[in-house]
């Protein structure tokens, strides 16, 4: 990292604003550079006291982008942070369409392309074995695709997400962490060692100084970054009170597609996810296609997801990706679900097939092939027709 004096003004001036204050653009905008608005930094609030405030020219006048990065050197040095500001090329583009978008990034790893496939995980903290079980499996699936998972490195569903996303060793970025504390702070305590292994393979991301302590104003921040990263969000549970549906409701008003994977009806971790489909917030998700499908829109035509499994017609001069089988489904099959797989031994059906057939309703038919699908145990084709995927 070059720390250059524009470099530490840059700093300076970034942390000097507001968390994600429009106003550091249009001073670097106007001023042509940092350093030029820290010399200038009187005169500026005289001209216009609209553009730099009396309690932000009362914290410049305390504090010298020297004293500032002082206090931050040995942390960006030891643990070789790399510091993205809004107005830099290496500033993530997606996170730039966002409303006020943070002003600086503290970043430790390296962050996907450009191009990439990043689909945004989250959930309940106290999760249960069916949303792990969902999670890990779709998680995985993306990432073996090309994606990159971006998760918030808290307990339970965004923890599960990350690690199994960096299960899959061909992707070189799978998955990056949104922290809603500063840089070198991990929290919860629980998740240090999935906090390295992120650094190692994909990136953790902070919009915080370094050593910012986490707090109740800090996650939606985090959240809305998560949000404004991701080409798409999958919320998988989420109880009603759940910074998940906080989350949701960024993605939405940044024209991010919504999916939720059902939960069951019995589940209060599920009772926040079931209503954003139920209120059409979110869309149901059952299968990965969907995601691809979203994000093969003219606005992201370029991404890259080309090992993602679609049952998509490809043109004869593409060469089909190939998904490797598993040995053996990863859940014991319920009674229900092994009544699903034994209808489908002789052939494939179509969802109205396997309701006649199997005597399930409805809510437990798709609640079954949701849960068997994730498991890789059945997949789906166009119309809602299933068949086995890997034997048992």
């Amino acid at each position: 990292m070059n720390y250059t004096h524009e470099w530490i003004c840059c700093l300076w001036l970034a942390l000097m604003l507001p968390d994600c204050s429009p106003r550091y653009m249009q001073l670097v905008e106007e001023y042509g550079a940092a350093v030029t608005v820290f010399e200038n930094f009187e005169d500026i609030h005289k001209e216009n006291p609209s553009l730099i405030r009396q309690v932000e020219l009362e914290r410049m006048r305390k504090t010298s982008p020297e004293q500032l990065f002082h206090r931050f050197e040995n942390t960006l040095q030891k643990l070789k942070v790399d510091v993205i500001f809004l107005n830099s090329d290496e500033y993530p583009s997606i996170l730039k369409q966002i409303s006020s978008p943070p002003n600086v990034l503290f970043v430790r790893g390296k962050m996907p392309n450009e191009e990439a496939l990043t689909v945004g995980i989250v959930g309940s903290r106290k999760c249960t074995s069916y949303g792990v079980e969902a999670t890990r499996n779709i998680a995985y699936s993306l990432a073996e695709g090309g994606a990159c998972i971006v998760s918030g490195l808290a307990e339970g569903i965004d923890a599960h997400a990350s690690s199994a996303a960096l299960e899959c060793k061909s992707n070189s970025c799978p998955t990056v962490a949104v922290l809603g504390s500063g840089i070198d702070v991990v929290f919860p305590k629980c998740n240090e060692s999935l906090y390295h292994a992120i650094i190692e393979r994909g990136a953790v991301i902070s919009q915080f100084c370094p050593n910012a302590q986490p707090a109740s104003y800090t996650f939606p921040k985090r959240n809305k970054v998560i949000a404004g990263l991701s080409r798409c969000l999958i919320v998988s549970e989420a109880a009603k009170d759940s910074g998940a549906l906080i989350t949701a409701d960024y993605a939405g008003k940044f024209g991010r597609k919504v999916f939720c994977i059902p939960g069951r009806i019995t589940d209060w971790q599920s009772e926040g996810s079931n209503t954003l489909i139920n209120s059409k917030k979110a869309t149901l998700l059952l299968s990965i296609e969907q995601v691809i499908d979203e994000c093969k829109k003219d606005s992201f035509e370029n991404l890259q997801y080309n090992n993602i499994r679609s049952n998509k017609p490809k043109e004869k001069t593409q060469k089909t990706p190939a998904i490797s089988k598993p040995a053996k489904p990863k859940i014991e099959l319920d009674e229900k679900s092994m009544t699903i797989y034994n209808a489908l031994l002789d052939g494939e059906k179509t969802f109205d097939e396997l309701c006649i057939i199997t005597g399930l309703s409805v809510p437990e038919l798709n609640l079954s092939l949701t849960t068997m699908e994730f498991s890789r145990i059945i997949k789906q084709s166009q119309g809602r027709a299933y068949s086995i995927f890997c034997d048992i």
